[in-house]
């Protein structure tokens, strides 16, 4: 989308969803000297975008309640800057940036009413910075912390006490445990889809608790979660019956038996090798 029909459109809105794909920070300039009332934005995959950019875009458009920035050079200072402009900020894609804890807690501290946060490939993110945002932002109910492998089953027991109503968590990669998965399983009754691909250390232990405490979940991943077998999809089947989709790829210990159980007690999409 070129800035002369950006231009036309926003001239004609007072509230305009604007995606830019390869934009630069020259066109972000332009884009401010037009329209300072944006609501919605994307910048992902942006890679000439920096914390400049951003910082303008900021000033300019205060108004902004929801934000895509993944895939882009942004790190602290512009994230910083965003959420002292923005404060209204309700849903954020931080997904592979630069970002550390230091942004993440000013995130939480100026921008209290986020309910979307995506995180996925923070490598920066630790269980401190978590736990800081989730005190920060109680009314998160989606967030994507999948390949964050600085998160552990601290940051889960942190986010599950601050933010209970969180309906939607992607935990693929992380190291946690099935002391982790208890604990935000306990505190958060509401979730109704969860990915756990890749965190091998899960056992049927975490999915009779996860079974117990989330009877309306809908949907779950556990591909790649060796150490699953028949009980604990039995467990599941059991305690979960509104389970919609469930993905078992590579659950080498899952056999047919277990497969049948889940069968008799869900109307399930099961996705198995």
């Amino acid at each position: 989308m070129s800035y002369l029909i950006c231009r036309k459109l926003i001239c004609k809105r007072e509230q305009l969803t604007v995606k830019f794909r390869g934009f630069r920070e020259t066109d972000i300039v332009h884009l401010t000297q037009t329209c300072s009332v944006l609501k919605e934005i994307c910048l992902r995959n942006c890679i000439h975008v920096t914390d400049i950019g951003l910082s303008i875009l900021a000033n300019k458009c205060r108004g902004i309640r929801s934000i895509d920035l993944s895939l882009t050079h942004i790190a602290d200072e512009g994230l910083m800057t965003l959420a002292d402009s923005c404060p209204g900020i309700l849903s954020i894609n931080l997904s592979s940036t630069y970002i550390t804890n230091t942004g993440l807690m000013r995130l939480a501290q100026k921008c209290p009413g986020i309910q979307s946060i995506e995180l996925s490939r923070c490598h920066h993110i630790t269980d401190d910075g978590l736990s800081v945002f989730a005190q920060g932002c109680p009314g998160i109910q989606h967030i994507d912390l999948s390949f964050c492998f600085l998160i552990t089953n601290v940051g889960l027991a942190r986010l599950a006490q601050g933010c209970p109503g969180i309906q939607h968590i992607d935990l693929s990669l992380l190291p946690i445990t099935d002391d982790g998965l208890s604990v935000l399983t306990r505190g958060c009754l509401g979730i109704q889809s969860m990915n756990l691909s890749y965190c091998y250390r899960i056992t049927d232990f975490g999915l009779s608790v996860l079974a117990r405490s989330c009877p309306a979940i809908q949907s779950i991943n556990f591909s790649y979660c060796f150490s699953i077998t028949d009980d604990g999809v039995t467990s599941l089947a059991q305690g979960c019956r509104n389970i919609e989709s469930l993905n078992l790829s590579h659950c080498c210990k899952v056999t047919d038996v277990g497969l049948a159980n889940l069968s008799r007690e869900c109307k399930v999409d099961i996705a198995s090798e």
